[in-house]
């Protein structure tokens, strides 16, 4: 996990945009596992997620736990059936 965490370190600063599929109302369990090891002090996130239906569930409250010293920003929900159009979205978001 040291490995993973050196090589990270150059992507996350000073923002992450943690982008991951809705799994049961949160994000994958890997992606608590890899999330846990990384230094997020001073960091910023910002949450985008595919759905069905569930929209962000839990996954906000989840990173604010598992990513103690980030802001964690307001997440993005895209529906799965709707990746394709989500540009605009995509782009007010960003802004």
């Amino acid at each position: 996990m040291q490995k993973v965490q050196k090589k990270m370190k150059f992507f996350f600063s000073p923002y992450l945009t943690e982008e991951y599929p809705n799994y049961w109302g949160t994000m994958p369990m890997h992606m608590f596992t890899v999330l846990e090891q990384i230094d997020f002090e001073g960091k910023t996130v910002r949450p985008v997620c595919t759905h069905e239906g569930s929209g962000m569930g839990r996954s906000e409250a989840d990173l604010k736990k598992c990513c103690p010293g980030a802001v964690i920003k307001k997440g993005l929900a895209i529906q799965e059936s709707s990746v394709g159009r989500c540009d605009a979205a995509l782009k007010n978001w960003l802004e």
